[in-house]
């Protein structure tokens, strides 16, 4: 059920660290998500649950797309808020580098949808 977060996340940071370190620019960029939203936003399951994700991730490729683009386009969403909010003092770079330094301490155990919301709730209030 966290397909989004572990593979739309990782898609998010792909074309991010792509992008900050030349090998793409702005503009191809840009063309490589607006390809993403119209992949997404076209798609005729784009309002499956998270369960049926679970269920058809291996068996239907449009559904197996889903949590690649949903947890993607989470991720910009969640790194806008958090420079709005700080006034570009941080950004989900850190939320993400503080979930993996509590991961190589085992702060916590098993990741879930509730301390991801914990994490992003410490740089930015969600209305």
């Amino acid at each position: 059920l966290l397909y989004w977060f572990s593979e739309g996340v990782t898609d998010y940071y792909t074309y991010l660290f792509l992008l900050r370190e030349g090998f793409l620019d702005l503009e191809k960029y840009a063309a490589k998500y607006n390809e993403f939203l119209n992949e997404y936003y076209s798609s005729p399951v784009r309002n499956a649950s998270n369960e049926r994700v679970l269920q058809d991730f291996f068996k239907v490729y449009e559904v197996g797309k889903l949590p690649y683009r949903r947890g993607m386009f989470l991720a910009a969403k969640w790194n806008k808020i958090i420079r709005e909010q700080s006034g570009g003092a941080k950004s989900l770079d850190d939320v993400m580098r503080e979930i993996f330094r509590d991961a190589k301490t085992k702060k916590y155990g098993k990741l879930t949808k509730e301390r991801i919301i914990a994490y992003f709730a410490k740089y930015a209030e969600h209305n």
